[in-house]
């Protein structure tokens, strides 16, 4: 079986929730590049909002799960090996 879509069914970027050190303690760099301020702790909460819950283009918001939820239940009936 072939699935092709646009959404991805998991990322290890931004979108999957996965966020690296740096946004975490140097938050203003992803919006100003150069705007190297240690916030740690405050710079915490976006990183972690969007892992949990998730902005609207994020896996882990809710409008993204149920066609994920809806196509992981399909591919379940079929007995898959894996998935690529």
């Amino acid at each position: 079986m072939v699935v092709v879509g646009h959404h991805p069914l998991k990322s290890n970027g931004e979108h999957g929730g996965r966020f690296t050190l740096k946004d975490h303690i140097f938050p203003l760099t992803a919006k100003f590049p150069n705007a190297y301020i240690p916030l740690p702790g405050l710079g915490s909460i976006y990183p972690l909002y969007r892992s949990m819950l998730g902005d609207k283009q994020d896996i882990q918001h809710r409008t993204e799960q149920f066609p994920l939820d809806q196509l992981k239940w399909l591919i379940g009936l079929r007995k898959v090996s894996s998935i690529i």
